[in-house]
């Protein structure tokens, strides 16, 4: 299974961020190597995600025979002395269960590898590797219709509520879907990234059509309105990661308001 990437991959796109400031005008960042992304995941990610369920599923007893195992030579004074792993984030540490240790070496594998579409996929599959990635300070705004600001708010890492983003089984979908308890939402992304090194996340609700062709495929992609999906129209979100000296940092979070929807 493979991610699919349109045909407009290598046209320019322009991205709107406008910042938390009201008196200072929207930046316009050029994004030259845009890619559209769908809901599903590659079957190396779908492997991971396995590993990490398998791993999350063992609870207590996985953990303890990895203590076991890391402890063996050791004495009772040392093995009681042993610390569980943490992790140092915005907000204070956090001890690491089996499946978040997974998904933060795949993010660091990732900011090594400079893969933005890895790192996005690590970064919504745990919330510790939220925290680890996070500015200090994040901008939310809602922008209408017209790209005006509807709302702008500055709110500190330890007060952001979450990615609005999740992996679900092998899928992207919306922490919170726009109709209460539709479970047929999904999520489709455009991935860009301007010559400063800003990373875009562009996300658009949708509802497949069922006519699959096999496997994991879902079929065609609709956004809320009943339209096809169209990869150069009209989205739900924004992220915007700014760059840091070994990977990149949420800062903003913009949400799009069309036609009642936001």
């Amino acid at each position: 299974m493979t991610i699919r990437i349109s045909p407009t991959a290598i046209a320019p796109k322009i991205a709107r961020v406008r910042g938390c400031d009201q008196s200072v005008p929207a930046r316009t960042i050029n994004f030259p190597e845009g890619k559209r992304m769908h809901g599903r995941i590659s079957l190396a990610q779908k492997l991971l995600l396995a590993l990490t369920f398998a791993l999350s599923s063992c609870g207590d007893g996985s953990a303890k025979v990895a203590q076991s195992e890391s402890s063996a030579g050791r004495s009772p004074a040392a093995t009681a002395a042993f610390p569980p792993t943490t992790i140092a984030a915005v907000g204070g540490a956090y001890t690491l269960s089996q499946s978040d240790r997974i998904s933060l070496g795949a993010a660091e594998t990732a900011c090594r590898a400079k893969d933005k579409a890895e790192f996005f996929d690590a970064f919504i599959r745990s919330r510790v590797v939220q925290r680890k990635y996070l500015a200090k300070t994040i901008n939310l705004a809602v922008l209408g219709s017209k790209g005006e600001t509807l709302s702008s708010r500055q709110v500190a890492a330890a007060d952001f509520a979450g990615s609005p983003i999740i992996m679900q089984d092998y899928y992207r979908k919306a922490a919170e879907p726009f109709r209460a308890g539709d479970r047929d939402e999904f999520v489709m992304i455009s991935i860009n990234q301007s010559q400063s090194n800003q990373v875009s996340v562009e996300w658009t609700r949708v509802h497949f059509d069922g006519k699959s062709e096999g496997g994991d495929d879902l079929g065609n992609a609709f956004d809320l309105d009943g339209q096809p999906y169209d990869p150069s129209g009209r989205t739900d979100g924004q992220l915007l990661f700014e760059p840091t000296a070994d990977c990149w940092e949420l800062a903003a979070d913009i949400r799009y308001r069309r036609g009642g929807r936001g």
